[in-house]
């Protein structure tokens, strides 16, 4: 996941970011091995990703803890053990990718350009439109039920209050696209692997990142940074991550005391 996760962030980011050293913390109960060192610094609590039980029973959503300023950095990225082991592919897709998308929580304070409460807008155009990032991802919008092994699925109605689509009704992309961006829509869509920028940003689209950092654009947010700011792009690939094994054990603290007649 992280190894591919590089690649896809070297690319993303205009070759300037990719994971160079990474540490494993592994928990004190599992048994001995001989890869496995001591820990220096690095501690649980102070973990960039967290692999934990779901907070929710049977939902192993990825997420990340971050505040609610653009540009602040997040706390922490939480994956759940199955997420870890490949487990959920088919509903989250490429982890690799999805580890891109939540680092840049992480990392960069930005935020998500879909919204579930407000998953459609009336454009300048007059049109209904989906939220997302950029316009250029295509797909149909459709109301999809199921009842028992039926499914049944049709065209969405326009509500008559919101003047915008019924409540049931989901933006299905197309599976074929051409479009680049963004990994803050959807980054498992094959042919997106880029953050939106200046020129392809929706601003008028109701998401997070708009209401967040003032309708600025993912890649205008990194790029304001402090990590971008002190790097340049680079021309060779960069070299895999390396991996340490860290296992937690018991602290041993020692107390010396000095009693001579200098102390007194």
């Amino acid at each position: 996941m992280v190894t591919t996760a590089s690649t896809y962030l070297f690319e993303a980011t205009e070759k300037r970011f990719f994971f160079k050293n990474v540490s494993i913390l592994i928990p004190e109960n599992w048994k001995e091995n001989s890869e496995y060192k001591r820990p220096k610094h690095e501690s649980y609590e102070h973990a960039d990703v967290l692999v934990a039980p779901p907070t929710l029973p049977g939902r192993d959503d990825p997420y990340t803890k971050q505040f609610t300023a653009c540009e602040e950095k997040g706390e922490y990225i939480h994956f759940t053990p199955d997420f870890v082991l490949g487990k959920k592919q088919n509903e989250y897709g490429p982890s690799g990718r999805l580890f891109v998308h939540e680092w840049a929580h992480l990392r960069w304070g930005v935020f998500d350009e879909y919204n579930e409460d407000e998953p459609y807008y009336s454009a300048k155009s007059k049109k209904i439109e989906a939220t997302r990032c950029s316009t250029g991802i295509t797909g149909i919008n459709r109301v999809h039920k199921c009842q028992g092994n039926s499914c049944v699925t049709r065209a969405c109605r326009t509500d008559s209050k919101t003047k915008l689509y019924e409540k049931e009704c989901q933006f299905f992309p197309d599976k074929d696209q051409t479009e680049k961006a963004s990994i803050m829509f959807m980054q498992g869509i094959d042919s997106v692997v880029e953050f939106c920028n200046e020129k392809n940003h929706n601003r008028e689209a109701p998401s997070l990142q708009n209401k967040m950092c003032n309708s600025r654009s993912i890649w205008e947010v990194i790029s304001n940074s402090e990590d971008f700011k002190n790097t340049i792009s680079m021309v060779a690939p960069p070299p895999p991550p390396v991996f340490s094994l860290l296992k937690i054990s018991q602290r041993i603290a020692c107390l010396v005391l000095d009693k001579s007649g200098s102390m007194a």
